[in-house]
């Protein structure tokens, strides 16, 4: 499938119980599902830490992030259009292909790529080529965002979005990325507290410090302070952080709220 992210409780007897994930913002619980493992990710343990000699052994770890040696992909499609997209990146003789990705779908992550080597993107719908041009993979969690209006036939259409950031050491962060194309500048709180302001269309704010676990987040037009959209997140605790994307139209016409702004909030370095 796409990767929508999810859990399942394991149980004393060895099975899971439901599987829960939502799909964008709809949550969806099932009973009957299929495991398959196809790449993990295991930290490296951090050395036990030192003890005296008249104390009982103690042994911590601290938490690791993924490594940063490496491009960890993620593909989304924020064009706000019916139109599905099929991209596939290639690099050298590795290859890999997101297939018929609807507006507002992200993937999940992608570890298969060299770092700072360049590859070719190619975009697709309906059987026709749309697209193909050359992107850097550097190292670390990357979002490829097609965006804009449609159809998505310029290089610009194709946003590289990477996630880099100091690892907070507690509570947590969160960061607003800009990408409703008739939103101009777009600016994000929580509980009343402005954390960012004046993010541009196409650009990402720095991380701000927030609370780890669940909160409320709001999105505002910049000049005239109109709420765009709102979501609940659980921030996770340090040293990770998340991304709140802005997608979607502030302006639609007709009844349809499809393309209507909306925010998709992922963890940044959810592989850990």
């Amino acid at each position: 499938g796409k990767g929508f992210t999810g859990w399942a409780l394991g149980q004393k007897n060895g099975t899971f119980g439901s599987v829960h994930f939502s799909i964008v913002n709809a949550p969806f619980t099932t009973d009957e599902f299929e495991v398959a493992v196809c790449e993990a990710y295991h930290p490296t343990k951090a050395p036990p830490t030192p003890v005296p000699t008249t104390m009982a052994p103690v042994t911590t770890f601290s938490p690791t992030l993924p490594p940063n040696n490496k491009p960890y992909i993620r593909f989304a499609n924020t064009v706000p259009s019916d139109n599905k997209i099929t991209a596939t990146i290639t690099q050298g003789s590795t290859t890999y292909t997101w297939t018929d990705y609807g507006f507002g779908e992200f993937s999940s992550w992608v570890e298969i790529f060299a770092a700072n080597v360049p590859g070719t993107i190619t975009l697709k719908s309906g059987g026709r080529t749309l697209l193909s041009t050359s992107v850097i993979l550097t190292p670390g969690p990357l979002v490829v965002a097609v965006k804009d209006m449609w159809p998505p036939v310029q290089p610009t259409n194709v946003e590289t979005i990477a996630a880099s950031y100091v690892p907070p050491t507690s509570g947590s962060g969160a960061r607003l990325f800009n990408l409703s194309p008739d939103t101009q500048a777009a600016s994000m709180s929580q509980g009343g507290k402005t954390l960012v302001s004046d993010i541009i269309y196409a650009d990402g704010s720095e991380w701000a410090s927030v609370p780890k676990g669940m909160g409320s987040y709001t999105v505002t037009d910049f000049s005239t302070g109109a709420t765009l959209a709102t979501d609940s997140f659980s921030a996770p605790p340090a040293p990770f952080v998340f991304t709140n994307f802005l997608i979607g139209l502030k302006n639609t016409t007709g009844s349809s709220s499809t393309y209507k702004t909306r925010l998709v909030p992922l963890a940044d370095a959810p592989e850990f």
